[in-house]
């Protein structure tokens, strides 16, 4: 097996004589349509090593793929299939209308930028976020072969800032089903969740901390969909986010707010879940304009030092158990302003 680097170079900076030969014949096996197997890319000025120094051999599996660049941005538009990627730092790379299956690791390293647009990508592998990602509608399909395989980790590397994860223009992230569920999106306390217009399908599975993961401050989630996920969103110490607009349907609890204060949740749907929103020991949250409907327990659960918390604008119906709740476990002092209707109670 081939062991194989893949360098970006800019043309017109390291190009020479002495390699000339070797562009000329990379550019002349691109051309042909030789088959390449794992290795299917077209790539501007590349080198390629293997572990002699030589290119790789026709029909030879590439290992790992190291994307390197000094501040050069390079467009990729052909089909890739290689087992790791790793951005390196300042690197810059985009992907427009790709279709491709990933068989490994992508490492985004701190400060390099990856951007996917009208692209539709089968992940075999973690997805490892220290510098920007940014999903433009695409699908990434996250393909667990058990349950909870593969994550996704947003979080610091080694450069100043975390890491940030963008999606718009209907970009979504799934699982491949309900029993082969992403194990979790992980965003940390420094990095960045921005999403306007996406969706996420089966994303966590059993357990309290699993699903979107969010322990980073000031967080945007607007006009997105969270379907059959398991605690969709939790905010776990992660404070000022904006949920606005968005759909949880199908989940064990649509949001999950755990010391998490100052929040604002307007014109949401809690649809068919167990429960609409779970808050424990937080304060000074907005919940108002949104519906919760038909969810197998609770609309709302308040329990343990919740204090401030407004309900306002709300319609519950169906629930199972109660519209919203109150479960004082610890002696608190709670302030709730209720202008909702309540329709049924089960």
């Amino acid at each position: 097996m081939v062991m194989a680097l893949i360098k970006f170079e800019s043309f017109g900076k390291r190009i020479n004589k002495n390699n000339l030969f070797t562009y000329l014949i990379i550019i002349l096996l691109l051309f042909t349509g030789l088959n390449l197997r794992e290795q299917i890319f077209q790539l501007p000025f590349t080198t390629a090593m293997g572990e002699s120094g030589s290119p790789p051999e026709n029909g030879s599996t590439l290992q790992h793929w190291y994307i390197e660049a000094d501040d050069e941005v390079h467009r990729l538009n052909e089909k890739i299939s290689t087992v790791d990627i790793t951005l390196n730092n300042t690197a810059i790379m985009y992907w427009e209308n790709i279709t491709a299956k990933i068989a490994g690791e992508i490492f985004i390293k701190s400060d390099a930028v990856f951007q996917i647009t009208n692209c539709n990508l089968v992940l075999m592998g973690n997805l490892t976020i220290n510098g920007l990602c940014n999903v433009i509608n695409s699908t990434i399909l996250v393909n667990c072969s058990t349950m909870g395989e593969y994550f996704i980790s947003v979080e610091k590397g080694d450069g100043a800032q975390g890491g940030t994860i963008q999606l718009s223009g209907g970009a979504l992230i799934t699982g491949a089903s309900s029993n082969l569920r992403i194990r979790i999106l992980w965003v940390d306390p420094v990095s960045k969740f921005i999403v306007e217009n996406g969706s996420f399908n089966f994303v966590g599975w059993n357990s309290k901390r699993s699903g979107i993961l969010i322990e980073s401050h000031d967080s945007v989630i607007c006009n997105c969909s969270f379907l059959y996920c398991y605690n969709a969103v939790t905010f776990l110490g992660g404070t000022a986010a904006k949920i606005v607009d968005c759909e949880f349907i199908d989940c064990h609890y649509g949001l999950n707010l755990t010391n998490s204060s100052g929040n604002i949740i307007r014109n949401c749907l809690f649809f068919t879940n167990e429960c609409g929103i779970f808050a424990e020991n937080s304060n000074l949250n907005l919940i108002t304009g949104s519906d919760f409907l038909s969810n197998s327990q609770d609309g709302i659960i308040l329990k343990d030092y919740c204090n401030n918390n407004t309900i306002k604008n709300c319609l519950f119906d169906n629930n199972n158990k109660m519209g919203y709740i109150l479960k004082i476990i610890q002696t608190t002092i709670m302030y709730i302003s209720v202008h909702s209707k309540i329709i049924t109670m089960v």
